[in-house]
């Protein structure tokens, strides 16, 4: 088929509803995004570029893989079969599936283990200093991802 035909084939599915893009992405990789959020509520920028850079490397990547196999199987479509649908649903695992921890992270949008949730990170250094001249006889120092002193003894 050449190129105006594949462009007035694939017009004519989009307009009628029926062009294929290809199966919807798996329910973890939008629970990657919340997980990074609720795990990391400070990210600078920079952090949340190189953790979406990453992410999108790895989709990219695994999609090209799956792509790849496809064509050298000879894919003839979209699968109506009820056994391949099924196979294709058992890539669409959940993140809280696996770990209880991370579902109710999920459910509730924070860290359920994190004891400082709701204080700042200057509330954070001053009870880690103070814990650590409590409990020894040294002084916990707490940086910035610059290597900054957060608070100066």
């Amino acid at each position: 088929m050449t190129r105006a035909g594949r462009f007035l084939r694939n017009l004519l599915e989009r307009l009628l509803g029926r062009y294929y893009e290809g199966p919807h992405p798996p329910r973890r990789l939008a629970e990657e995004v919340k997980l990074f959020r609720i795990y990391y509520p400070g990210a600078t920028a920079e952090q949340w570029s190189r953790f979406a850079t990453r992410l999108a490397s790895n989709a990219y990547e695994e999609g090209f893989v799956r792509g790849y196999e496809w064509q050298e199987r000879g894919w003839d479509g979209p699968v109506d079969d009820p056994e391949q649908l099924l196979e294709l649903e058992a890539h669409d695992w959940s993140l809280a599936e696996q770990n209880p921890t991370v579902a109710e992270a999920l459910a509730a949008g924070i860290d359920p283990n994190d004891p400082f949730y709701g204080s700042n990170e200057q509330e954070r250094a001053r009870f880690l200093d103070d814990l650590g001249q409590r409990l020894g006889t040294h002084r916990v120092t707490v940086t910035d991802e610059r290597g900054r002193r957060i608070i100066r003894p």
